[in-house]
């Protein structure tokens, strides 16, 4: 939807450095407080989700956000506006918990802020160099406390962050560094009734020869904090849209009663659908898929390996020590298979090996890290019709409850993804504006790939091109935008190659699809 905006006396577009909260419970209206550039006061907003309402206040840089009561846990995205130009998006993290905003000074273990009750989200900043924020909540013996930090993941925070829980005297109990990417979250049970600290500190991501904790506008985070059930992951680890899906639950303090749930086949085009439970904290992001959906049964060790039929996706657990989980399927000569392990995408311990054999045990491929990542990937020619397996171990024969991972084996086909360098474009009335669009042709893919907006510019123009194998459009493109009147909004760039192989065109490092289009006047 193109949001237009009427012709007025140009100034700068809106910038925004930070939003805190950078989160808030579903069913309620929260207060942020904007620190960025605003020419001028109020701007309107943007944002990609039915289910949160956005107001200026009186008062430049203050918005309040209404999200709606049955919004669903997740990640959404605001911007602001005007006849000139837009921010860069805003990541708002929707809850069903209470919320909490971090104050100073508490970077010290005696000047700790005080927690009343949980569950509860805490947001707050690393706002200067060596910045510490410090919270005291009250546990009895036995209780167990889990405190996830989502900072780099989702709010695309500049920080390598150190999480601990201290003794009310500031020795230093429990600690973790790294669970989901960056961002730490750790599981601590109370060795006697008290007060306890939870300290959080943060490196550069980008590491530098300065040795000391960072901080800036842009370290925002939020620190969940529950002694309730909390949902890491399900098992299996995804959604069909075929068959009504039937989840185990895992993760901590929960329940006996509450170990599974149903859930309605999704009906989506969709890739991914945020997951949650009432009652439960977490935030779980599954994948929606056509494929069989299948859960590991041990024993299936290389050899007992449980037999499978690709396409599918395998959710399985390395629980034991040296364990190895192995499956065996049928594949034809000359079909070309992608492999896959997914687990510290998704905040496993695991540091996943995949290797693929031939049905008398001869290694055929393996892979260990790829693309940055300790997840696994590669892509297997079958050299003739006949059984074979493929295994799923540890790195460093590591073991536990925590060592889940999610596997994924289908045809590996010629296909296509698309980005750009940017999601802010601006042109000005009557003059054509390019838009540089990226194409990765993967396995060799020969198509030619239609550009398009995915509805029409003011005026009825639809701007096209077209990216052809073997030419200087196969790996770049350019769009070229030329519309006749001022307008500021949203837009969706797709290429399409048939009726069926429809992409849209992401920003580099983001999954929101959503751009932004300015055409000013001269």
């Amino acid at each position: 939807m193109l949001l237009f905006v009427s012709p007025a006396l140009a100034v700068d577009g809106p910038k925004i450095q930070r939003a805190l909260p950078s989160g808030g419970q579903a069913g309620k209206a929260h207060e942020l407080q904007l620190k960025g550039t605003f020419a001028e006061w109020p701007v309107q907003f943007w944002t990609d989700s039915s289910d949160l309402s956005i107001q200026p206040t009186d008062t430049s840089g203050k918005i309040t956000v209404t999200v709606g009561p049955e919004a669903e846990p997740g990640v959404r995205y605001f911007r602001a506006f005007n006849v000139s130009g837009a921010s860069d998006l805003v990541p708002f993290i929707v809850d069903r918990c209470a919320d909490l905003l971090e104050l100073e000074p508490n970077d010290h273990h005696a000047k700790s802020q005080s927690v009343d009750s949980l569950p509860l989200s805490i947001h707050g900043c690393l706002e200067k160099t060596g910045d510490v924020d410090t919270f005291q909540v009250a546990l009895s013996k036995g209780q167990m406390l889990v405190a996830s930090l989502d900072a780099q993941r989702f709010l695309n925070s500049p920080m390598d962050a150190d999480l601990q829980v201290l003794s009310a005297g500031g020795v230093v109990l429990a600690q973790q560094l790294d669970h989901h990417g960056l961002d730490p979250q750790l599981q601590f049970t109370a060795p006697d009734d008290g007060k306890y600290l939870i300290r959080l500190m943060a490196f550069p991501d980008a590491p530098n020869s300065t040795i000391a904790y960072a901080g800036g506008e842009k370290f925002v985070y939020r620190l969940m904090l529950t002694t309730g059930p909390f949902v890491e992951t399900t098992s299996p680890a995804c959604l069909s849209r075929q068959q009504e899906n039937r989840l185990g639950l895992i993760g901590a303090n929960l329940t006996a009663e509450k170990q599974h749930v149903s859930v309605p086949a999704v009906v989506s085009s969709a890739e991914r659908k945020w997951f949650s439970v009432p009652g439960h904290q977490g935030l779980v992001n599954l994948p929606i898929t056509n494929h069989s959906i299948i859960v590991e049964s041990e024993p299936n060790e290389p050899s007992q390996a449980q037999k499978i039929s690709p396409p599918a996706i395998v959710t399985g657990c390395i629980s034991t020590n040296r364990d190895q989980d192995a499956y065996r399927f049928q594949a034809p000569k000359g079909q070309r298979l992608k492999f896959s392990v997914e687990a510290q995408d998704f905040g496993s311990s695991l540091d996943p090996v995949l290797t693929v054999y031939s049905s008398d045990g001869k290694q055929l491929a393996t892979s260990d890290d790829s693309g940055g990542s300790r997840d696994a990937l590669l892509s297997f020619v079958v050299p003739a019709d006949g059984d074979y397996s493929v295994k799923v171990h540890d790195m460093y024969g590591n073991s536990g409850p925590s060592h889940w991972y999610r596997l994924s084996i289908a045809p590996d086909v010629p296909d296509f993804s698309l980005s750009t360098t940017g999601s802010l474009f601006t042109g000005k009335v009557g003059q054509p504006l390019e838009i540089v669009l990226n194409v990765n042709r993967k396995l060799d893919f020969a198509g030619d790939i239609l550009f398009e907006l995915d509805q029409p510019l003011p005026g009825g123009a639809k701007p096209e091109a077209v990216s052809k194998k073997g030419d200087e459009s196969a790996k770049s493109i350019k769009l070229v935008v030329k519309s006749d009147q001022p307008f500021s909004g949203p837009i969706r760039i797709f290429g399409k190659s048939d009726p069926d192989m429809s992409r849209a065109v992401k920003p580099e490092k983001s999954d929101c699809e959503w751009l932004w289009l300015t055409v000013v006047k001269e």
